[in-house]
């Protein structure tokens, strides 16, 4: 079962939810997930990111650019060291 749901967790981070979703809801080795949730993931998602783009606006006027581009480096080379686990 954790083979089968490794490969569904990859198929969602390379591909759009929307496209991986009748995979997911017709897997049956992956309990409580419906169309239900499904969409509720996708509504969270665009609300989540302008969520973040309002703060990381707010947080650009208030502190140096150096210092943001520190902060985007490391979370990429941090979501590129996850994506390799």
């Amino acid at each position: 079962m954790s083979q089968v749901f490794d490969q569904n967790m990859a198929v969602v981070n390379v591909c759009s939810l929307t496209f991986a979703a009748p995979v997911l809801v017709a897997d049956k080795s992956l309990p409580g997930i419906d169309i239900t949730s499904i969409g509720v993931i996708t509504s969270i998602f665009p609300i989540c990111y302008g969520f973040s783009k309002f703060i990381s606006g707010v947080v650009s006027t208030k502190v140096s650019a150096q210092l943001m581009l520190g902060g985007i480096i490391r979370e990429s080379l941090s979501s590129l060291c996850l994506f390799w686990l």
